[in-house]
Order: structure tokens, then sequence, then C-alpha cells
């Protein structure tokens, strides 16, 4: 059934015109030779139909990039390789783009505009470009029903929202939110910095900060899991009634270290939890300074799960 949905979503795009002539739809740039059955060429790399995650950019880029590179990515692309470590960081392993979609996707990767602009990778682009394309935004993320949204730079966000009729908060509130914006998708839409080489080399936000930004998405999507298990939904605290009647809380270890500052606070009961993280090891949590091993759930990445305290209802 979804595959039919995104087929028929597919072809919806290649027959749109909207935008032409200052853009070029995939399909009719050289008789459609470079285009795919998939709604854009990121989706290509990364395109699950059931993925927890889904990922939006800005635009894809140019006709003279699409050429070059026939359609599919370019594995060594500065964006998609930052990206990838970032994924990585919370936990989620994408193999780089290769030219044959040889590996199963994990996750679902697009762009609020769809077709092909002129003028370079930073060309510039138009309001009206990410309106036309909102349609198609909302029915992909109606499709494919994420636990997550990441709109991938400030524009990306706002058209995120703007296809459900959504005012966005300011761009740097919505970076430090940690529970995210909910969709009537039933989705929740967060907000990070554009990975690309501009954005980290000119300092606006630095390797460390952005991998900062995206633990709050692994704790989104643990908590989720952890929800999924003990029936209950995410609370605007970034807590769940856990089936036992315990708080669960997800921590992350930020930078894999237990330092000063890196602490988690339970709005309920106001413990500071912190956590020390080494790849192939089970995790450590303490509470209050004092290792609490028996209150460790589960762990995705840089992110635990934990049972903190009887649920009492409103948090304080």
């Amino acid at each position: 059934m979804k595959a039919e949905r995104y087929a028929a979503l597919v072809r919806d795009r290649k027959a749109c015109r909207l935008c032409s002539p200052q853009l070029t739809n995939p399909s009719a740039f050289e008789e459609g030779r470079y285009d795919s059955g998939h709604i854009g060429p990121w989706s290509r790399w990364q395109g699950n139909l059931n993925a927890p995650l889904l990922v939006v950019g800005q635009d894809w880029g140019d006709t003279r990039y699409f050429k070059r590179v026939r359609g599919w990515e370019k594995p060594g692309n500065p964006t998609n390789v930052t990206l990838v470590k970032l994924l990585a960081s919370i936990g989620i392993s994408v193999p780089p783009p290769a030219a044959s979609p040889t590996d199963v996707p994990i996750v679902f990767f697009t762009n609020s505009i769809l077709c092909l602009k002129e003028g370079g990778l930073q060309g510039p682009v138009r309001a009206e470009w990410f309106s036309n394309c909102r349609p198609y935004l909302r029915r992909q993320i109606e499709l494919v029903r994420p636990v997550v949204v990441v709109g991938l730079g400030q524009r990306a966000f706002e058209s995120i929202l703007a296809a459900f009729d959504i005012e966005a908060p300011p761009f740097g509130m919505a970076v430090r939110d940690r529970v995210g914006t909910p969709i009537p998708s039933g989705s929740r839409v967060f907000a990070v910095y554009h990975c690309g080489s501009r954005i980290l080399n000119t300092g606006r936000r630095p390797m460390d900060a952005q991998l900062a930004d995206w633990h709050r998405i692994g704790e989104a999507l643990l908590a989720s899991q952890e929800g999924r298990r003990a029936g209950g939904p995410l609370m605007a605290d970034g807590t769940i009634r856990g089936t036992r009647g315990f708080t669960i809380l997800v921590v992350s270890a930020m930078l894999h270290a237990r330092e000063a500052g890196k602490t988690r606070e339970c709005h309920r009961c106001h413990a500071k939890w912190s956590m020390d993280y080494r790849s192939g090891e089970r995790p450590r949590v303490w509470k209050d300074d004092k290792e609490a091993p028996e209150a460790l759930l589960d762990w995705v990445g840089n992110n635990v799960a934990v049972e903190c305290c009887i649920w009492t209802g409103d948090a304080g």
C-alpha cells in the first residue's frame, strides 16, 4: 500500500511544472535520463518508507551537478559526509551513497524543493518554490509517518511546519527545544543547523555544537521506542510513564563523557542523571552521583533510557 502511494506521489512530482522555467523537474532534464522512481535524488540514497527518522533539506542542487553525478548522490559531498557522522553519533549507521542501490535504506532523506535550480549548489532559492513543493512534503511525511522529522536548516524547518499550517517558532529557540513540535501526522519536528561546510567552517555552528543538537533527536527516538513499549506518550518535559509506574527519562552522554554540567534533571523528582558511554560497552549511569546500573532500560548510540522515580502526575 505504501509503495503504491509513493509511486503515485512520484508520478505527480514528475508531472509538476509549477516552478518552470526557473526550476527544472528531473523528469524534464535531458528527457529524464537521470531521473528515478524516487521523489528526489536524495531519496535514492535513503528512501525507507517505514523509517523512524525523516530528514528534510532545503534543496538538492542544480542541473549542472545533477548531470555530473548522473542523478546519484556523490559519496564525497561534504554535507553528506558530515550528516553520516551526525547520524552515527545517535546510533544510526548509514552507509555512504553508492553507484547503485545495493544497501537497504535506514532512514528517509528528502528536500523542501524537489526540482533543480541553476547557479550552483549555493545558488539562491525563492519563497514560492518552497510553497509550491509543500503539498509534496506533507504527503511524504504523512506516508512515511516517522517518529521524528528533522529540518536541516531554518528554511527547511519552517517549510515542514508550514506544510501543516503551523507557525514556526524562532529558529534558535527551536534548535534548543528538547521535545520538538508535534504535527498532525503524529511525528515531532526538530530543527538543526545545516551541516554543510559553510556553516561549519564559518563558526556559525561548529561540529561539537551540532553533535549536541543531534543528541536531542537521539533522545526523542529512544523515548518513542520506550513509549511504545510502555504504551504512553512522550510528555512535554521529556518523560514517559512506564508500565511499572516509574517515570522513564532519556539521558544523553552528549560528547561521550561524564563531565560537570552534563547532567539531565528529572522535572518530576529533580534527580540529576549522567552517563558514560564507550563504544561496544554497556553504558554506565549515575543518579545524583551514585551509580545506578539497575535503572538502565535501553540505549541507542549515546542516549540511554532509565527508570527514575514513581510517577506522581504533573511535573513540578
